[in-house]
Protein backbone atom coordinates (compact mmCIF):
# COMPACT_ATOMS: atom_id res chain seq x y z
CA UNK A 1 0.00 0.00 0.00
CA UNK A 2 1.56 3.29 -1.32
CA UNK A 3 -0.47 5.40 0.75
CA UNK A 4 1.02 4.00 4.38
CA UNK A 5 3.79 7.05 4.64
CA UNK A 6 5.49 5.76 7.73
CA UNK A 7 6.82 2.39 5.76
CA UNK A 8 8.92 4.68 3.89
CA UNK A 9 10.28 6.19 7.06
CA UNK A 10 11.19 2.89 8.10
CA UNK A 11 12.53 1.56 5.04
CA UNK A 12 14.60 5.13 4.48
CA UNK A 13 16.06 4.73 7.85
CA UNK A 14 16.92 1.27 7.47
CA UNK A 15 18.74 2.02 3.63
CA UNK A 16 20.05 4.99 5.41
CA UNK A 17 21.73 2.71 8.13
CA UNK A 18 22.40 -0.16 5.73
CA UNK A 19 24.98 3.14 3.62
CA UNK A 20 22.38 3.11 0.97
CA UNK A 21 22.06 6.41 1.22
CA UNK A 22 20.45 6.41 -2.47
CA UNK A 23 17.61 3.88 -1.48
CA UNK A 24 17.07 6.63 1.15
CA UNK A 25 16.45 9.64 -0.44
CA UNK A 26 14.33 7.73 -2.80
CA UNK A 27 12.36 6.76 -0.32
CA UNK A 28 11.84 10.08 1.78
CA UNK A 29 11.21 11.85 -1.54
CA UNK A 30 8.55 9.13 -2.05
CA UNK A 31 7.74 9.82 1.42
CA UNK A 32 7.48 13.74 0.98
CA UNK A 33 5.31 13.37 -2.03
CA UNK A 34 2.38 12.65 0.61
CA UNK A 35 3.83 15.27 3.46
CA UNK A 36 5.83 17.63 1.85
CA UNK A 37 6.23 19.67 4.75
CA UNK A 38 7.03 16.19 7.48
CA UNK A 39 9.97 17.66 9.23
CA UNK A 40 11.11 14.30 9.79
CA UNK A 41 11.55 13.07 6.26
CA UNK A 42 13.46 16.32 5.29
CA UNK A 43 16.11 15.83 8.33
CA UNK A 44 16.57 12.56 7.43
CA UNK A 45 16.63 13.10 3.84
CA UNK A 46 20.02 16.64 4.15
CA UNK A 47 21.51 13.64 6.01
CA UNK A 48 21.46 11.18 3.75
CA UNK A 49 22.20 13.46 0.97
CA UNK A 50 25.29 15.07 3.09
CA UNK A 51 26.48 11.25 3.52
CA UNK A 52 26.22 10.99 0.09
CA UNK A 53 28.34 14.06 -1.18
CA UNK A 54 25.17 16.01 -2.45
CA UNK A 55 26.25 18.74 -0.81
CA UNK A 56 24.38 21.65 -2.77
CA UNK A 57 20.54 19.43 -2.45
CA UNK A 58 21.40 18.96 1.44
CA UNK A 59 22.19 22.40 1.59
CA UNK A 60 18.91 22.92 -0.31
CA UNK A 61 16.96 20.59 2.16
CA UNK A 62 18.33 22.43 5.14
CA UNK A 63 17.21 25.55 3.79
CA UNK A 64 13.60 24.01 3.39
CA UNK A 65 13.85 22.44 7.04
CA UNK A 66 14.17 25.10 8.72
CA UNK A 67 12.26 27.82 6.38
CA UNK A 68 9.06 25.48 7.36
CA UNK A 69 10.29 24.59 10.78
CA UNK A 70 12.17 27.73 12.71
CA UNK A 71 11.70 26.30 16.17
CA UNK A 72 13.22 22.74 15.06
CA UNK A 73 15.98 22.16 17.49
CA UNK A 74 17.25 19.44 15.71
CA UNK A 75 17.51 20.57 11.82
CA UNK A 76 20.34 23.32 13.61
CA UNK A 77 21.51 20.96 15.44
CA UNK A 78 21.95 18.59 12.36
CA UNK A 79 23.00 21.14 10.03
CA UNK A 80 26.01 22.31 12.36
CA UNK A 81 27.12 18.86 12.17
CA UNK A 82 27.21 19.24 8.58
CA UNK A 83 28.68 22.32 8.41
CA UNK A 84 31.16 21.23 11.12
CA UNK A 85 32.03 18.28 8.17
CA UNK A 86 32.83 20.87 5.40
CA UNK A 87 34.69 23.49 7.53
CA UNK A 88 31.57 25.42 8.09
CA UNK A 89 32.97 26.11 11.39
CA UNK A 90 31.10 29.79 11.63
CA UNK A 91 28.07 28.37 10.35
CA UNK A 92 28.16 25.52 12.55
CA UNK A 93 28.43 28.14 15.50
CA UNK A 94 24.96 30.06 14.44
CA UNK A 95 23.37 26.97 14.16
CA UNK A 96 24.54 26.23 17.77
CA UNK A 97 23.68 29.33 19.28
CA UNK A 98 20.05 29.41 17.40
CA UNK A 99 19.10 25.87 18.96
CA UNK A 100 20.09 27.09 21.93
CA UNK A 101 18.09 29.47 22.12
CA UNK A 102 15.18 27.40 21.19
CA UNK A 103 16.25 24.87 24.04
CA UNK A 104 18.31 25.93 27.25
CA UNK A 105 17.72 23.15 28.21
CA UNK A 106 19.25 20.37 26.17
CA UNK A 107 23.36 19.49 27.15
CA UNK A 108 25.00 18.73 23.24
CA UNK A 109 23.91 22.21 22.60
CA UNK A 110 26.28 23.41 24.85
CA UNK A 111 29.16 20.94 24.70
CA UNK A 112 28.97 21.64 21.11
CA UNK A 113 28.97 25.21 21.17
CA UNK A 114 31.95 24.83 23.92
CA UNK A 115 34.19 22.57 21.02
CA UNK A 116 33.63 24.67 18.32
CA UNK A 117 34.11 28.10 19.69
CA UNK A 118 37.28 26.17 21.39
CA UNK A 119 38.57 25.28 18.12
CA UNK A 120 38.45 28.80 16.36
CA UNK A 121 40.27 29.85 18.80
CA UNK A 122 37.54 32.21 21.09
CA UNK A 123 37.70 32.56 24.97
CA UNK A 124 38.97 29.32 26.01
CA UNK A 125 37.17 30.23 29.68
CA UNK A 126 33.74 31.24 27.95
CA UNK A 127 34.40 27.28 26.57
CA UNK A 128 34.65 26.06 29.29
CA UNK A 129 31.98 27.96 31.01
CA UNK A 130 29.64 26.40 27.71
CA UNK A 131 30.98 22.95 29.36
CA UNK A 132 30.44 23.54 32.77
CA UNK A 133 26.56 24.44 31.44
CA UNK A 134 26.66 20.96 29.81
CA UNK A 135 28.34 19.24 32.28
CA UNK A 136 25.68 20.95 34.74
CA UNK A 137 22.55 19.71 32.80
CA UNK A 138 23.47 16.16 31.99
CA UNK A 139 26.24 15.31 34.57
CA UNK A 140 26.01 11.41 33.83
CA UNK A 141 28.03 12.10 30.01
CA UNK A 142 31.37 11.27 30.83
CA UNK A 143 32.85 12.52 27.43
CA UNK A 144 31.95 16.09 28.73
CA UNK A 145 34.17 15.75 31.37
CA UNK A 146 36.86 14.89 29.13
CA UNK A 147 36.38 17.69 26.75
CA UNK A 148 36.47 19.93 29.80
CA UNK A 149 39.84 18.58 30.62
CA UNK A 150 41.23 19.16 27.51
CA UNK A 151 40.27 22.57 28.02
CA UNK A 152 41.63 23.08 31.20
CA UNK A 153 44.96 21.56 29.88
CA UNK A 154 45.37 24.85 27.67
CA UNK A 155 44.34 27.34 29.93
CA UNK A 156 47.51 25.72 32.72
CA UNK A 157 44.23 24.64 34.84
CA UNK A 158 46.21 21.17 35.39
CA UNK A 159 44.39 20.78 38.74
CA UNK A 160 41.10 21.26 37.45
CA UNK A 161 42.13 18.90 34.40
CA UNK A 162 43.47 16.38 36.80
CA UNK A 163 39.83 16.09 38.53
CA UNK A 164 37.87 15.71 35.48
CA UNK A 165 39.98 12.86 34.37
CA UNK A 166 39.99 11.14 37.94
CA UNK A 167 35.69 11.48 38.15
CA UNK A 168 35.81 9.47 34.81
CA UNK A 169 37.95 6.70 35.77
CA UNK A 170 36.23 6.64 38.81
CA UNK A 171 33.10 6.31 37.05
CA UNK A 172 34.38 4.34 34.04
CA UNK A 173 37.43 2.52 35.34
CA UNK A 174 38.08 1.25 31.97
CA UNK A 175 37.68 4.34 30.07
CA UNK A 176 41.64 4.06 28.09
CA UNK A 177 41.07 7.92 26.96
CA UNK A 178 40.62 9.41 30.16
CA UNK A 179 43.43 6.81 31.38
CA UNK A 180 45.47 8.11 28.99
CA UNK A 181 45.57 11.49 29.02
CA UNK A 182 45.35 11.23 32.69
CA UNK A 183 48.49 9.43 32.68
CA UNK A 184 50.13 12.36 30.35
CA UNK A 185 49.43 14.84 32.69
CA UNK A 186 50.82 12.66 35.47
CA UNK A 187 54.43 12.68 33.65
CA UNK A 188 53.70 16.29 33.02
CA UNK A 189 53.15 17.03 36.42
Amino acid sequence: NPFIIGAYHVRGVARQNLGNNKGAIEDYNKALEYMPEDKIFLLNKAIAQAEEKQYTQADSTYAKLIELHPNYYNAYMSRSQYRVQNSDTLGALADVERAIEIDKYTSYAYAQRAMLSFMIGKDKETSIADMDKAIKIDPAILSYYINRAVMRYHINDLRGSMADYNHVVEKEPSNTLALYNRALLRMQV
